[in-house]
């Protein structure tokens, strides 16, 4: 992946999105987000929950999309956000930096009938 370039998943559900950039191109400054701060992307707006650096070994992709968490709100549409972090070894880095962040204003829906922006 080029290091201006982001790979994208969106979970089926679409309850989660995650975006994997490199940490020496366009997610550089990543490491520099704290819990609290605002990520926009398009026109909805997340603030950081929680952040984590886990060993490559340790990471459970599972877990990264459906993380169990206190300070991540149960239904809330989430964004995810994982770059390299640790040493680097033999051209890869140990560590992963992964960043959780819920949107500010869920829709809720109820019945099909309408939706209400809270």
């Amino acid at each position: 992946m080029p290091d201006r370039e982001v790979g994208r998943y969106v979970h089926n559900d679409s309850s989660a999105v995650l975006l994997v950039g490199h940490s020496s191109g366009i997610f550089k400054g990543l490491k520099n987000l704290q819990v609290g701060d605002e990520i926009r992307l398009g026109d909805e707006t997340y603030d950081v929950k929680y952040i984590e650096t886990l060993l490559n070994d340790e990471i459970d992709m599972g877990n990264v999309l459906h993380p169990k968490h206190a300070a991540i709100p149960n239904g809330r549409k989430i964004l995810v956000l994982m770059t390299c972090a640790g040493k680097r070894i033999h051209k890869k880095y140990s560590h992963r930096l992964i960043i959780y962040a819920a949107i500010q204003n869920p829709e809720i829906e109820f019945q099909d009938s309408f939706k209400l922006r809270i």
